[in-house]
């Protein structure tokens, strides 16, 4: 889509990222949106722009775990379709989101997602999608899903649509867990650090999927979908096994002491090929790329091929802000008209 006025926008979702993209919308001062509803289980609301501060405050009721319906919002009087939407913003970490998606697409209506489960999931949900916006003439864009804005997919769909595919790209990307490594190696335990990741919005309010490896290997399905590599799952270790945090922590720790004795460090990374997709824990030269993290931020480490010198792309990758920033500047990249992340072709 291209907009040349203002644009109304569907939220999926007021969790954390949401709100902080709500808010952020309440704020926007170059009248760039003409309406916003969000949509939760009780029902669709207006997000009223002229009303920013009795707005801000039901979206505070919210975010004490009252349902929109109860927030004072105003309801949306219309059914629960999309209608006229511009944009469908998907903001949840539902895997009940696909249908909705690709009828946004069919339509023309310009989708951008924060939910990973839609594009790392099932293949065939992810060729519908690619499906539905080709056959729509519309964009979608899924900056947030991986490096919280970085470049990187910018970077990846721009050398697929020129037909040109890296050998290989090796990344750390999750803040989540580069945060939690960090800590360890500073002598804390695990699962205090976690804890403490989460009071953060670093990480989850639940932080299995993180732990589990799950979302890493989620991050590297929809980079190895995006630039042609191969999506096929190798290996996926996980960071800590549920419910045993404080042991986890222990043997990283170990590993972490044997790793710096040798010149090296120990990370959690992945590695896309030709052949798939590789996620878990790896030895690292201490002054490589990854060894160099901290905090939040990712790494992502990019071999074109043989006689090319590899491209690396680091910054934040995690937390509330820089997600919700990465949504916006979607939001407002699809409005200029400037094309999205699907369809590839």
């Amino acid at each position: 889509m291209s907009s040349t006025g203002p644009i109304s926008i569907h939220l999926l979702g007021l969790g954390r990222v949401g709100r902080a993209v709500a808010r952020a919308l309440l704020r926007d001062q170059r009248g760039l949106v003409a309406l916003a509803t969000v949509e939760d289980r009780s029902g669709v609301f207006r997000i009223d722009t002229e009303a920013p501060d009795a707005t801000d405050r039901a979206i505070s009721i919210k975010e004490g775990g009252a349902p929109l319906s109860q927030t004072g919002l105003d309801p949306w009087p219309e059914d629960r379709e999309l209608g006229s939407a511009d944009l469908l913003v998907d903001l949840t970490a539902s895997d009940r989101t696909h249908t909705r998606i690709c009828k946004a697409l069919r339509q023309g209506c310009g989708v951008v997602l924060a939910n990973k489960i839609p594009i790392s999931g099932d293949a065939e949900y992810f060729r519908l999608i690619q499906d539905a916006a080709q056959a729509g003439n519309a964009s979608l864009r899924a900056s947030a899903t991986v490096g919280a804005g970085l470049p990187v997919m910018d970077a990846l769909v721009q050398g697929a649509r020129a037909d040109v595919c890296p050998d290989r790209i090796t990344a750390s990307m999750s803040g989540t867990l580069t945060y939690l490594l960090e800590g360890l190696r500073a002598g804390k335990a695990l699962d205090d650090h976690l804890a403490e990741a989460v009071s953060k919005g670093i990480a989850e309010p639940d932080p299995t999927v993180d732990i589990a490896g799950r979302d890493v290997l989620r991050k590297a399905t929809i980079l190895a979908r995006l630039s042609g590599l191969s999506d096929r799952v190798l290996e996926r270790e996980s960071f800590a096994a549920s419910g045993a945090t404080r042991a986890a922590g222990e043997a990283i720790q170990r590993e972490q002491s044997i790793a710096e004795r040798t010149g090296q460090a120990y990370l959690y990374l992945a590695e896309l090929t030709a052949e798939g997709i590789r996620v878990g824990f790896r030895r690292v030269k201490a002054d490589s790329d990854h060894a160099r993290v901290s905090g939040e931020q990712n790494v992502f480490v990019i071999e074109p091929g043989p006689g090319v010198a590899p491209v690396s792309i680091s910054g934040p990758g995690a937390g509330i802000t820089p997600t919700a920033r990465a949504v916006l500047r979607d939001v407002f990249t699809i409005a200029a008209g400037d094309p999205g992340h699907l369809p590839l072709v």
